[in-house]
């Protein structure tokens, strides 16, 4: 009977004891919700204080000049101007021409290209092309926002990227001045429509004249020269390298020209001499400066505020994290300084953010397309060396006393070009063809392998065939090869 009334009271006690426990836990928790409620009112506060000062101190400065009006496509608060990079080229309607382009276009890191005559005009967001397909614009794809097209006309492509207009443009040689002096007042026209902006007009115009390095002026040159001064435009082009190279010679047809504002901020401007395009015109590669400081060349903008992966967040967490920082933050001073209070919340915030979810991490841009491969980078390598031989020795001949043998090593150094180039043509449309381009565009002809040259093979009687073993060990000897997008292709 005493064990019985001992356990109770025992057991009365524990009840006792619990319920106190409860009860404190319940208070403390009550006294937490109230102070994180008082922290939240108190951010709040802070937040119409700084607006307050704010809004008083551009009351009382003394009228300062009005600010100019800021594009949407200029660069926001906390995010440093950039070196933007622009590449030029003429394809000359070459589907390998246009696997090296996107190649150098990744390589290099290029922000935007025009490409004259190019090989097939995607129907993606980064790309925009004329009425006629005879020019593209291009951007790369993590190169920032997507193009916007503003205008289309037969020869001619005007977008908006960023802060710039870029117009390419692109007029056949085989049409008539009077021809070509509409297409410049067409062109004219856009440009003016874009006027004060920060404007590029890049492309190849089949002009010569005198102002850019050629030894003569032919009339499209003189038309030229008249719209880039009605146009207020700047020729960009440097030195008399030429930007078209044949077996027989080479001219400067390829142009850049700028506003004068943009004008003065591009530096670099050069003609790659040494770069295997498989086309008979060669790359033209400049950068834009920012307009005031800004990062180096080839950085990405870098932003100076913090980003976490907000698909990570753990909410409770945060909520802990904010209470413990309101425990040991100190109290508020009457009086205390904006920007005091302003820093103290920034890296309130910013830890409760740290805790809370992980960082947010840049992927490293891609500097190679899918389908590259070291043995493609090899033999463009050799290609160019091919090139610069053969370039080399055609300028000694024009001084050359013994005309005869000079000509006999030409065109040793003219197959060897040939047999390289050839070599790369055929490794890059094994590589880009076996490697899923066939299932994007579609499959609309069959080309086979003769002797070392690529012919169109869309009758019935070359379907199936088989390439040949002397192809080399760059193609299976046992493959079909499928070509996509335009029936023609130009190798030579």
């Amino acid at each position: 009977m005493a064990a019985t009334g001992l356990l109770d009271i025992v057991e009365a006690l524990a009840d006792r004891t619990m319920s106190d426990e409860v009860r404190r836990i319940q208070v403390e928790f009550a006294r937490l919700r109230r102070e994180n409620e008082a922290l939240k009112a108190e951010r709040k506060s802070l937040l119409v204080e700084l607006e307050q000062a704010s809004t008083t101190t551009a009351t009382r400065a003394t009228c300062p000049p009005p600010a100019p009006a800021v594009s949407s496509a200029m660069p926001q608060m906390g995010e440093l101007l950039e070196e933007f990079s622009f590449l030029q080229a003429n394809l000359n309607h070459c589907a390998r021409a246009q696997d090296l382009f996107l190649q150098s276009l990744a390589q290099w890191q290029v922000h935007v290209a025009v490409a004259c005559e190019p090989y097939f005009v995607p129907p993606h967001s980064n790309w925009a092309g004329d009425l006629d397909g005879s020019v593209a614009v291009v951007v790369r794809m993590d190169a920032g926002p997507p193009l916007i097209v503003v205008e289309r006309g037969p020869g001619y492509v005007v977008v908006s990227w960023r802060e710039y207009t870029i117009v390419g443009v692109y007029f056949s040689p085989n049409r008539s001045l009077a021809e070509f002096e509409t297409f410049l007042d067409s062109v004219r026209a856009a440009v003016s429509r874009r006027s004060p902006g920060s404007v590029l007009v890049l492309g190849d115009f089949n002009a010569k004249s005198r102002a850019w390095g050629c030894p003569v002026t032919d009339g499209r040159g003189e038309a030229v020269q008249v719209w880039g001064l009605l146009s207020g435009l700047s020729l960009l082009n440097l030195g008399t390298v030429h930007t078209c190279v044949r077996h027989n010679g080479g001219s400067i047809v390829d142009l850049s020209f700028a506003t004068p504002a943009v004008a003065r901020r591009v530096v670099g401007w050069r003609v790659e001499e040494d770069v295997e395009t498989l086309s008979d015109h060669l790359y033209i590669r400049f950068e834009v400066s920012p307009p005031s400081g800004g990062a180096l060349s080839g950085q990405r903008p870098v932003s100076t505020f913090p980003r976490w992966n907000l698909g990570r967040l753990d909410k409770e967490l945060a909520e802990e994290a904010a209470i413990v920082h309101r425990w040991f933050a100190p109290r508020t001073e009457e009086g205390a300084d904006t920007e005091v209070l302003a820093g103290r919340m920034h890296t309130i915030l910013t830890e409760v953010c740290d805790s809370a979810m992980p960082r947010a991490r840049r992927r490293p841009p891609r500097k190679s397309v899918y389908w590259w491969t070291p043995e493609i980078a090899e033999l463009r390598q050799l290609a160019n060396g091919a090139r610069r031989a053969h370039a080399r020795c055609r300028t000694r001949n024009r001084r050359a006393p013994d005309r005869e043998g000079a000509e006999a090593e030409l065109a040793e150094l003219r197959e060897q070009y040939r047999a390289a180039k050839r070599a790369l043509q055929l490794c890059t449309l094994s590589s880009a063809t076996g490697r899923g381009r066939t299932a994007r565009r579609g499959v609309v002809g069959l080309l086979r392998v003769s002797g070392g040259r690529l012919r169109p093979g869309g009758t019935e009687a070359a379907r199936g065939q088989k390439l040949p073993r002397e192809a080399g060990d760059w193609l299976s000897p046992c493959v079909t090869v499928a070509v996509v997008g335009r029936s023609r292709c130009a190798w030579e």
